[in-house]
């Protein structure tokens, strides 16, 4: 009868998994000798591993570079990070989320400062008046659309954004021939995340076939920011098929686009 520790895990999950190896009997993450750890600090232990997240951005772009060359997608994937604290100002910044005052402030130095591809994006109909009156430029901007996820939290914004239907009415009377502003992008956000779900794909249909209506109409429209992020791995059980949902988000978009 099979009575150890090891055993049980060997009959739950499939060990050992990436993150983790045994070398002589002594269990490793990340090459990290996790017996070391555990007398200097005790039991129960909790390990954040922060190389894990570099990690993880360079596993995304892999991920989608593989996609868009399995659907031969013809456009591309931009992820410009921050390398010393020295970016060009040609770099795309993007600028979501909440907007105060202060941060409506530096987004428009920036611009004024000849950062030329600040990309503030809009959560809602009124924000386009807190910029107006003090740009002395051109700025090109992007529309959140807004998704029609039930709160799971107290804290809940996943509202925020311009509804499916107001979204093209919206750029017609206020941006299409407004000289201080130029559409360049819309963002599709989840807040459960990237999943493989009905739900989730017809969102993300939603979301691309508004792109295209809106291109019609706004030949200056060439980006789609898709967050909500991949799920992350938090337990041994974590399963999820990040090449496949890479790929058919990617193949989704193109199709969707060949067929506008």
């Amino acid at each position: 009868m099979k009575i150890k520790y090891s055993d049980l895990v060997e009959q739950t999950f499939e060990f050992p998994q990436t993150e983790f190896q045994v070398i002589e009997n002594e269990l490793y993450f990340h090459k990290v000798p996790l017996m070391d750890i555990i007398k200097q600090y005790g039991t129960p232990v909790r390990i954040t591993y922060l190389p894990k997240i570099s990690q993880q951005i360079q596993k995304a772009k892999r991920l989608f570079n593989v996609a868009m060359a399995k659907v031969d997608y013809q456009g591309d994937y931009h992820e410009d990070l921050y390398k010393r604290g020295l970016i060009k100002k040609e770099n795309y910044i993007i600028c979501n989320g909440f907007k105060r005052p202060q941060y409506i402030e530096h987004i428009i130095n920036l611009v004024h400062d000849g950062f030329i591809n600040t990309v503030p994006v809009l959560d809602s109909l009124l924000e386009i008046d807190k910029f107006e009156p003090h740009l002395k430029t051109k700025m090109k901007v992007g529309i959140r659309i807004a998704s029609e996820e039930e709160p799971k939290f107290d804290f809940y914004t996943s509202r925020l954004g311009i509804r499916y239907n107001d979204i093209v009415p919206f750029y017609m009377d206020r941006l299409r021939n407004n000289p201080k502003f130029e559409l360049k992008m819309l963002h599709f956000f989840i807040n459960t995340g990237i999943k493989d779900t009905a739900y989730y794909w017809n969102e993300l249909n939603k979301s691309v076939s508004v792109y295209c209506e809106l291109k019609k109409v706004c030949p200056e429209l060439t980006g789609l920011n898709i967050g909500g992020g991949f799920p992350i791995k938090n337990s041994l059980e974590f399963t999820y098929d990040y090449e496949y949902m890479a790929e058919e988000i990617t193949a989704q978009i193109k199709n969707i686009c060949e067929k506008n």
